[in-house]
C-alpha cells in the first residue's frame, strides 16, 4: 500500500514540476522542517549507533539527497529498507551500519537509512539533519546520555535541555512513540500514557483513583554563546549610508531581543528589541546606526543578552584585545566585513571574518575577496583597490592518516591546511591516490569549503571513498583546473603502525608522528624505527690471527646515536668496529645487538677457527754417485714426500706473512739437514770394514 501511495505521490510531484509551479519549492521546504530527530542511540557501539527521526506533519516528506550532520561532516543517507519517502506520522531510522541494526532489531519493518559517522559521544555534541538543498533543518548539542537512548519528550518545542529530552528507562523505543515511566497508580503497576489522557481503566473521569496525565513543564529556551552571532558589519559606510551590524540566529527557534545591547569598544550600549526569527527567510537581524560609532580603524562589537551574558564578540582591526594577530581585519567604504559562511565559528572566532566587496545586508553572505586597503602615509587618502591574488600553493596537504586504530574504513583521512594569509575556496578541487582513485571536493559534504588562513579541511575516507594503502602510496592535490598543487608519496618496509600519522612540520619536512592532530596544528612525537644492521666480518680464520669485525656501515633512520654490544662466546666487546685473536681452533658465535637507547635489533653469525697448515717443498737430493744404495735413494725419497708440518696446538702465531716465510725457511732448513744425516749414518753401517783382518 505504501508502495502505490509512494508512486502516486511522485507522479503528483511531477505533474507539479512539468507545470512549471513556482510555489512548490516553498512547500517543500515547509514541509521538511516537520522532520525532527526523535531518539538518539548514542549509548551503542559505534558500528550500532542509530538515530530515530520523525515526521510530525500531516504531509511526506521526500528525503532523497539529505544529510545527518555530526563533527562539522555532512554524511550522505542511503536507502536500505524501504524508500526515501517519510510518510505523516512515519518514524524512520538513520544506522552508521544499517545491517547491524536490521540484525539487532529484525521486528522492525519501517525505513533504514544507511549513513556512516565515526562515533556518537555519549556526553553530547551538535548533529542535525540538512536537507538535499542543503538547508539545515535541525541542529541541536544534545544532553549527555549513558546506558540507554536519549528520547525527545515533546516533538514540537525546539528545546534541546533536559527539559525536554529524557534517557530511556531501560533501553530504547526505536521505531516507536517514545517510552517514558508514568506514575504510579497505586497498585505499582505503569501504564504507557500515548495521550496523556487515560484513567487507569476506569470510566469515571471524576474517580480518586484516577491517575492523572503526565505533566510536561513547559522548557525554558537556552541561547548558548555563539548560538547568535554577529554575522556582518560595516563600520566605514558609503556616503549616504551607515554603520550597520547584521546578527545571525543559528538556534531553530526564535527569540525575543527585548532587553539585548550591543556594546562598542568604548562601552557604549545600543538597546535592542524585536524578534530575530529561526525561519529560513528571518534569520538575520539588522542593526542600524548603533550608538557610539565603529571606529573606522578598529573596534570591538560586543552582543549580551537580557542577563548580560557575552553571547559573541568580535575583534577587528587594529584593537588590542589582547590577541590583535587574531582581530578580524579592517576596510574601506565600500566593503563589508562578513564571516565566511553565515553563521561560521569553527575556527578561531575571528578569523572566521574577510572583506567582501558584496556586502550583503540582511541576506546570505556573498564573498568577493579583496587586498585591504593601503593608506598612502604622506597624504592619508586611501590607495585604489587591487583584486587579491590568491596563492592556491597555500594549500598544502599537512596530515595523512592511513591506518587508524580499528577498521579503516572510518577513520583514515587526508589532511588540507591553508598556510597563506587569506581564505581560499577549494570546491571543486580534487585528491587522487595511487590507484586513480579521485575525489572531488563540494559544498555538500563539508560545512564551508573555504579554508581560512591557518585552519584546515578534513577529508574522511568514508566522504572521498579513497582507501590509503597501510605500506606506501602517493597522494595528490589538485586545483579546480586539474593542475597538481602537491604530490605526497609515503612508504614503509612493513606497514605501518596503527594510529600514525604522516605530517610534514614548518619546514616541509615529512615525519611519522605517533599523534595524529586531526584539524590541529600537528605535532612530532616521532615515530622510532628498527635500526638497520651491516656487519662486516670474516667467516674463517688461524687461530692467533687478528680478527676484524665492522658495523660501521650500520645505522638509524631517525638519525639517533647508536650503541653496539658485541659477545663472542662469553666475551663482552663495545663499539662499531671491533678486533680480536683466537688462540684456540673452533667454531664461535659473534653476535651483536645495536640499540638506539629504545629500540634494539640483533643478528648473530658464525667465525671457524683452524691451526695454519705449513706447506713444506718437496726436498730432491742430487746424484752424487752409483755407489748409493737403492734403499739410501728409498728411504730419501720417502723422508723428501713429506710435505706438512703441523704446529703444536698451543703455539700463538703472530706476525705477517714476511715471518711466516722466515720460519717456514728454518723448518725446511732443519728438515733437510735432517734427512742428509740420515743417509750418512745408513750408509756407513753398509759399508765393508777394512780394519777388520
Amino acid at each position: 500500500m505504501k508502495k502505490q501511495k509512494q508512486k502516486i505521490k511522485i507522479l503528483i510531484l511531477i505533474i507539479f514540476t512539468l507545470s512549471g509551479f513556482s510555489a512548490f519549492p516553498n512547500y517543500a521546504k515547509a514541509t521538511d522542517a516537520n522532520i525532527i530527530i526523535n531518539e538518539i542511540g548514542a549509548y551503542e557501539t559505534s558500528e550500532n549507533e542509530w538515530l530515530e527521526i520523525f515526521n510530525k506533519g500531516t504531509e511526506a516528506v521526500d528525503m532523497t539527497g539529505w544529510k545527518f550532520y555530526e563533527d562539522l561532516t555532512n554524511h550522505k543517507l542511503n536507502i536500505f529498507q524501504n524508500d526515501f519517502i517519510i510518510d505523516a506520522g512515519e518514524y524512520a531510522v538513520i544506522a552508521n551500519v544499517a545491517s547491524n541494526f536490521q540484525s539487532q532489531y529484525p521486528g522492525f519493518t519501517g525505513t533504514i537509512l544507511d549513513s556512516s559517522w565515526s562515533s556518537l559521544k555519549e556526553s553530547g555534541e551538535e548533529i542535525g539533519l540538512r536537507n538535499s538543498a542543503g538547508d539545515l533543518i535541525e541542529s541541536f548539542t544534545y544532553i549527555p546520555c549513558g546506558n540507554s537512548s536519549l528520547q525527545r519528550i515533546n516533538p514540537d518545542l525546539a528545546d534541546f535541555t533536559d527539559l525536554n529530552w529524557q534517557p530511556h528507562q531501560s533501553s530504547n523505543s526505536a521505531g516507536k512513540i517514545n517510552e517514558f515511566p508514568s506514575q504510579d497508580n497505586g497498585g505499582g503497576e505503569e501504564q504507557n500514557n500515548e495521550e496523556g489522557q487515560e484513567n487507569n481503566g476506569n470510566d469515571d473521569a471524576d474517580s480518586e483513583n484516577d491517575t492523572p496525565p503526565i505533566a510536561i513543564s513547559k522548557p525554558v529556551q537556552i541561547i548558548s554563546s555563539g548560538t547568535v552571532v554577529i554575522n556582518e558589519f560595516v563600520s566605514d559606510p558609503a556616503d549616504g549610508d551607515v554603520e550597520w551590524i547584521e546578527l545571525y540566529n543559528k538556534n531553530v527557534f526564535d527569540i525575543d531581543l527585548s532587553g539585548w545591547k550591543i556594546f562598542d569598544g568604548a562601552e557604549t550600549a545600543t538597546d535592542l528589541s524585536g524578534i530575530l526569527g529561526a525561519n529560513f527567510d528571518n534569520r538575520f537581524f539588522i542593526i542600524e546606526n548603533p550608538k557610539g560609532k565603529l571606529n573606522n580603524s578598529g573596534d570591538a562589537i560586543i552582543l549580551k543578552d537580557e542577563k548580560n551574558n557575552i553571547i559573541d564578540a568580535v575583534y577587528f582591526g587594529n584593537w588590542d584585545s589582547g590577541f590583535i594577530s587574531e582581530n578580524a581585519p579592517m576596510t574601506k567604504d565600500p566593503n563589508s566585513i562578513a564571516r565566511i559562511f553565515d553563521g561560521a565559528n569553527t575556527f578561531k572566532n575571528n578569523n572566521d571574518f574577510v572583506i567582501t566587496q558584496t556586502p550583503t545586508k540582511g541576506e546570505t553572505n556573498i564573498i568577493t575577496l579583496v587586498e585591504e586597503l593601503k593608506t598612502n602615509t604622506a597624504t592619508e587618502e586611501p590607495q585604489e583597490i587591487t583584486e587579491l591574488k590568491i596563492d592556491e600553493k597555500a594549500i598544502i596537504i599537512s596530515e595523512i592518516y592511513p591506518n587508524p586504530t580499528g577498521p579503516d574504513t572510518n577513520d583514515e583521512f587526508v589532511e588540507l591546511k591553508n598556510t597563506g594569509t587569506v581564505a581560499i575556496d577549494i570546491a571543486n578541487w580534487k585528491i587522487k591516490d595511487n590507484s586513480k582513485m579521485t575525489y572531488k571536493i563540494n559544498s555538500k559534504d563539508f560545512l564551508s569549503t573555504i579554508i581560512n588562513p591557518n585552519e584546515f579541511i578534513v577529508i574522511e575516507r568514508k566522504i572521498s571513498k579513497i582507501a590509503l594503502n597501510n605500506d606506501k602510496d602517493t597522494i595528490k592535490l589538485l586545483n579546480a583546473d586539474d593542475k597538481t598543487i602537491q604530490t605526497v608519496k609515503y612508504s614503509e618496509d612493513e606497514n605501518i603502525p596503527e594510529n600514525v600519522s604522516y605530517i610534514t612540520d614548518e619546514n616541509n619536512d615529512w615525519f611519522w608522528t605517533t599523534t595524529p592532530t586531526k584539524a590541529q596544528n600537528n605535532i612530532l612525537t616521532k615515530l622510532n624505527h628498527y635500526p638497520e644492521i651491516f656487519i662486516n666480518c670474516p667467516k674463517t680464520a688461524f687461530t692467533n690471527e687478528k680478527i676484524i669485525c665492522d658495523a660501521s656501515d650500520s645505522f638509524d633512520i631517525d638519525g639517533d646515536d647508536l650503541i653496539f654490544d658485541w659477545q663472542i662466546n662469553k666475551l663482552s666487546l663495545a663499539g662499531p668496529i671491533i678486533e680480536q685473536v683466537i688462540s684456540q681452533a673452533g667454531t664461535y658465535i659473534i653476535s651483536l645487538t645495536v640499540s638506539d637507547n629504545n629500540l634494539e635489533i640483533k643478528e648473530t653469525q658464525k667465525i671457524k677457527i683452524t691451526e695454519p697448515k705449513i706447506e713444506v717443498d718437496k726436498i730432491t737430493q742430487p746424484k752424487t754417485s752409483a755407489a748409493k744404495t737403492s734403499s739410501a735413494k728409498t728411504a730419501a725419497s720417502k723422508t723428501s714426500s713429506a710435505k706438512t708440518i703441523n704446529t703444536a696446538p698451543s703455539l700463538e702465531i703472530e706476525g705477517d706473512n714476511q715471518d711466516r716465510q722466515v720460519l717456514k725457511y728454518l723448518i725446511t732448513s732443519a728438515a733437510f739437514l735432517s734427512l742428509g744425516l740420515i743417509a750418512v749414518i745408513k750408509k756407513k753401517k753398509k759399508a765393508p770394514n777394512n780394519n777388520i783382518v
